[in-house]
């Protein structure tokens, strides 16, 4: 649970719980005072926010000026290795003004810099907390929030108590949050008719259509939670060829993942800018599965077909269908390719760039990214030159330009215009290839209260509660 590692929704849930941030998102994803109370852009480089008083970690000690310091230098620091620095690469520096007042000096102008302040690298630590566990607080989180953090079994829970003295009045309403690790769909299902557990995530594809009836549970969908990829390594062949990846986009059926892993949830992804944002353009399709096309591109590809290429996955099953289907498009161009299945370690172990900064050995991966406010906050980390989470190594230029364009306009139309250019050189370039916008599909008992289904898919459990 430390900010500065995974971004699983699952793990940045029970985190929110926890640990809080300087802000929030509304039901609409407009940034919203958390921690920070208020704030105001004072130049084009300088944003000073005034904080909450009164606010204690569950250690006792108090949140101030001092603590946000701490927090956002930490997540700067190479040796944190936050997986997130891409995001608030541009923090030049961070001051107190007073106890409660801290100021944030950027290096250029960027038109969304705060909106990353709502999730990882905005969460705060107790400083007291990090200096007793060090590389270990992770499992021994120590925050805000409206929950305090009791017991985590690997595989199994994580149990967690309300906090008697939150900063809200009256919140949370629950005593205590047991969330359950719990794989297998249909047990996961089972649990949630029987009223074992009353909220889950991930209801299995294939049974949403019917669940849709039930009287037992409540089906909620949230469309645009996510954007599912493919994606490549661009240091080696053949994923180095620019033809062979853009066959790839010709080669894909869109439809058949749509049905086939998806069961008609969704949508199809030919950009990855999320449906429900108003960077999404739901007219560009520029490509259609076109085989003949795709054997064109791969003709002057370089590439010598046919060629055996190995698929790494997890236990996913989704992503396992995702696979299959990757594997019979792509077959009648030539393109052999073997799915291996693997834990999530190897998984990693497989993909994850090197130490030296080289890319991991692989071709082609299954990928995805969640819902974020604003696209900067992932364009940058996924595939900007030396992105910290840029597995496939894309490197282009024009790229890197077009980010700091968007980044230093603040005309939301002209903004968006560059977004779409952006998205037109991904096309034409292809590191990666997007095929499906995921949903966020949860279930609940009926006796759940104060749920709202918001755009990133994390549920705010200081406003849940269960009607007896």
């Amino acid at each position: 649970m430390d900010p500065a590692a995974t971004g699983e929704p699952q793990v940045r849930t029970i985190r929110n719980c926890v640990t809080e941030a300087l802000f929030d998102l509304d039901p609409d994803a407009n940034l919203i005072p958390r921690l920070a109370e208020s704030w105001e852009q004072t130049d084009e480089r300088t944003y000073v926010l005034k904080l909450r008083q009164d606010v204690k970690f569950h250690d006792g000690n108090p949140f101030d000026a001092e603590v946000v310091k701490f927090n956002l230098e930490r997540m700067l620091n190479p040796e944190t290795q936050n997986v997130w620095a891409s995001e608030i690469a541009q923090l030049e520096s961070v001051d107190v003004i007073d106890t409660y007042t801290v100021q944030l000096k950027t290096k250029a102008l960027l038109a969304a810099f705060l909106i990353p302040l709502y999730d990882m690298n905005g969460m705060q630590l107790s400083p007291a907390a990090v200096e007793e566990w060090g590389a270990d607080i992770g499992f021994h989180p120590v925050g805000t929030g409206p929950f305090r953090f009791v017991e985590f079994i690997k595989d199994q829970h994580v149990v967690l108590e309300r906090n008697p003295d939150y900063w809200q009045p009256g919140k949370p309403y629950l005593d205590q949050l047991t969330f359950n690790a719990i794989p297998v769909d249909s047990t996961r299902l089972t649990d949630l008719r029987s009223g074992g557990i009353q909220l889950a995530e991930y209801l299995p594809f294939q049974d949403i259509a019917r669940l849709r009836d039930s009287q037992e549970i409540i089906v909620s969908e949230r469309p645009g939670f996510r954007v599912d990829y493919l994606n490549f390594n661009v240091t080696r062949s053949p994923g180095s060829s620019k033809e062979f990846r853009q066959a790839w986009n010709w080669l894909i059926d869109r439809d058949a993942f749509m049905q086939g892993s998806y069961f008609g949830t969704g949508a199809p992804a030919w950009d990855l800018f999320l449906p429900g944002t108003r960077f999404y353009d739901p007219e560009y399709r520029p490509t259609q599965r076109d085989v003949g096309k795709a054997k064109e591109l791969l003709a002057a590809s370089g590439v010598q077909l046919p060629i055996d290429l190995t698929m790494y996955v997890t236990q996913d099953p989704v992503v396992q269908r995702d696979a299959q289907i990757t594997q019979a498009n792509v077959a009648e161009a030539g393109i052999n390719l073997a799915i291996e299945v693997v834990d999530q370690a190897r998984y990693n172990e497989i993909h994850q760039p090197r130490p030296d900064g080289s890319a991991g050995d692989f071709d082609v991966q299954l990928s995805w990214w969640g819902f974020r406010p604003d696209p900067d906050q992932y364009l940058g980390v996924i595939l900007k030159t030396n992105g910290s989470w840029n597995w496939g190594k894309y490197s282009n230029p024009e790229f890197d330009r077009l980010l700091v364009e968007e980044q230093g306009e603040l005309d939301d139309a002209k903004r968006i215009a560059v977004f779409r250019q952006i998205a037109e050189l991904l096309t034409e370039d292809a590191p990666v290839i997007p095929y499906h916008f995921g949903a966020n599909v949860k279930g609940l008992t009926p006796n759940v209260e104060g749920f709202v289904h918001r755009a990133d898919g994390l549920v705010r459990y200081v406003d849940i509660g269960l009607r007896q």
